[in-house]
């Protein structure tokens, strides 16, 4: 909105105007999976955040659009070089379970290594799954908010299942 004041006489839109543009931007700018909602009630987000800056600030932007309260179906997958044990500890208490994965890649995580890590740190809930594919769809039928997050390749996976069990709805 602060953008929106300092150019609005000069560029005058009206509101309808720019909950349009808004809401078309993934459509025109293929922007996806930055706090993108899959699924509003319950939410289902997904986020390439995959550092722990990129994790505060998912949090933060969570926080700050009334979800400060919500505990996460949490399916997540990290490349192993990552310092995925301070990106668990900042999300362990927004966590009800974590779906642990592993994406497709020689640099990712094993699952059940991930899992080991979630328990050490204090998951109470830590379920592991061998692909994306399967986290997700066990993830999609809880039906409780969920947050997929942990690496452009987890989302890169991600998407095209969720595009499917969205058509599917």
């Amino acid at each position: 909105m602060a953008a929106r004041e300092l150019i609005d006489s000069d560029f005058p839109i009206s509101d309808t105007a720019l909950a349009d543009g808004l809401s078309n931007v993934r459509n025109w700018g293929g922007l996806r999976a930055r706090i993108e909602i899959v699924r509003p009630l319950p939410p289902f987000v997904i986020d390439v955040a995959h550092n722990p800056g990129g994790i505060a600030a998912l949090l933060h932007t969570l926080d700050e659009h009334g979800y400060s309260g919500t505990r996460w179906h949490l399916v997540f997958g990290v490349m192993a070089d990552k310092d995925y044990t301070s990106m668990l500890r900042l999300l362990q208490p927004r966590t009800a379970c974590l779906f642990a994965c592993t994406p497709a890649t020689e640099r990712a995580l094993p699952a059940e290594q991930l899992a080991s890590k979630a328990q050490e740190i204090g998951f109470r809930c830590v379920q592991p799954f061998s692909t994306v594919a399967e986290a997700i769809h066990a993830a999609w039928q809880q039906n409780e908010p969920t947050l997929v997050v942990g690496s452009f390749y987890l989302i890169g996976e991600t998407l095209p299942i969720l595009d499917a069990l969205c058509a599917a709805n």
